[in-house]
């Protein structure tokens, strides 16, 4: 009887160490999926190329409508649609203590223009993510490494960032760089929201070096600014891209990290 009772104290003690043994075999599932990612999005091309965004639809024209359009907006202003406005002039804006003078930033986008570079975009290549179409363009015919990398996104730490990510402006001897970040619950608002941010905080590099170089002299601002002529941010490069989708508190959410960058000014 001593013996049956050992048996039956034993055999729970097995089977508990052998179900824990199994767990630590077979860890929780991580959260996410592998996504096939082509090249040219691991390492941003040099060139005349811009990217185009449109979600999933069912309706393939329009789809592919939309992304030609946003394509278009990103080349137009990314290469010669924001100026530093010397000649935009209030008399709030001057600092009459320390004599010196506040300039606009204003952002153009002639309609013609757009119409123009949107005929002469081309789709070169394109891949999901997720439920977002993301096409590469350009005007010149270039060509991209289309090769596809398979790459595993990790949907549950929202904390982690690129290891490129420096997270501010940063100022080489030819270029000016900026990091950005910007999260939505869909990836076409986490891009534009990212990408402005980019074009607003090199814009800002470019109006305090104007602001540095003009003063307000014995009642010479007039003359002064009048000899000034607007600056023109011509090509703001989009070097690196990454993106993440995550889940929340509130579901599933995007997250853009963008480096762009421009030649140095004045």
């Amino acid at each position: 009887m001593k013996k049956y009772f050992l048996v039956f104290l034993i055999i729970p003690l097995l089977v508990s160490c052998a179900s824990h043994q199994k767990e630590l075999d077979h860890p929780e599932a991580l959260k996410g999926r592998y996504l096939q990612i082509p090249q040219w999005f691991i390492d941003m091309p040099e060139g005349d190329f811009t990217l185009g965004f449109a979600k999933l639809t069912v309706n393939k024209e329009a789809m592919m409508i939309s992304a030609l359009q946003d394509a278009t907006v990103t080349y137009s202003r990314n290469h010669n649609c924001y100026v530093v406005n010397k000649r935009a002039i209030r008399d709030t804006q001057i600092n009459n203590d320390s004599g010196e003078q506040e300039f606009q930033v204003v952002v153009t986008s002639e309609p013609q223009q757009l119409y123009d570079i949107r005929d002469r975009l081309q789709l070169l290549d394109h891949f999901w993510f997720y439920d977002n179409f993301i096409g590469i363009y350009s005007l010149d015919h270039s060509l991209v490494d289309s090769t596809r990398v398979e790459i595993w996104c990790d949907e549950s730490n929202t904390q982690s960032v690129p290891d490129w990510y420096y997270g501010d402006l940063k100022v080489e001897d030819k270029q000016v760089y900026c990091d950005v970040y910007a999260i939505s619950s869909e990836l076409i608002d986490a891009w534009q929201k990212a990408i402005d941010e980019g074009r607003v905080q090199l814009a800002g590099y470019n109006k305090i070096k104007v602001d540095a170089s003009v003063w307000h002299i014995n009642g010479e601002r007039d003359k002064l600014i009048s000899l000034e002529t607007s600056l023109k941010m011509n090509r703001i490069e989009i070097d690196k891209v990454h993106f993440r989708r995550y889940y929340g508190n509130g579901g599933p959410g995007y997250s853009a990290y963008l480096r762009m960058s421009m030649k140095r000014g004045i």
